[in-house]
């Protein structure tokens, strides 16, 4: 992951909260969950065979990981610095009720799929503390910054 990028999990709407790692596993996805994300991204590259991903490594991406072919956990990573981020992110939004999901932070917390709610949530995140002024967020990263280490 880039220092520009923030990652929520994916998880089963259905999934307590925290959702397990594997909770994709146990609240599957519907059968068309593939399609429904090349709708709005393209194909991306993949590093292991077990790893589907859509859009390009630096920028916006969707990831699943799959264990014997079923899915198994799946994140959304997000390019803060991309002009065009509130077109993907309202997609995202609109992505996660057709396959059954929510979204959570690192930290476990479920958010609610709205676009004020993502939107605190990245300005929360170390990625947007970076895009927003680079060199406070390498000075505080250099003094030991809580958040950022």
């Amino acid at each position: 992951m880039a220092t520009w990028q923030c990652d929520f999990q994916i998880v089963p709407s259905a999934a307590p909260v925290p959702a397990p790692d594997d909770a994709w596993l146990h609240f599957p996805p519907p059968e068309d969950w593939r399609e429904k994300i090349s709708g709005m991204l393209q194909p991306g590259d993949s590093w292991h065979q077990d790893l589907v991903g859509w859009g390009p490594y630096d920028g916006n991406r969707v990831e699943g990981w799959l264990e014997t072919s079923h899915l198994a956990s799946m994140r959304a990573r997000l390019d803060l610095r991309d002009p065009n981020l509130e077109a993907f992110v309202l997609q995202l939004l609109a992505l996660l009720p057709v396959i059954g999901a929510s979204l959570e932070t690192h930290y476990g917390t479920r958010l609610p799929s709205s676009l004020p709610a993502l939107t605190e949530a990245i300005q929360g995140s170390p990625a947007f503390r970076f895009v927003t002024n680079p060199e406070a967020f390498l000075r505080r990263l250099r003094l030991g910054g809580p958040d950022d280490a």
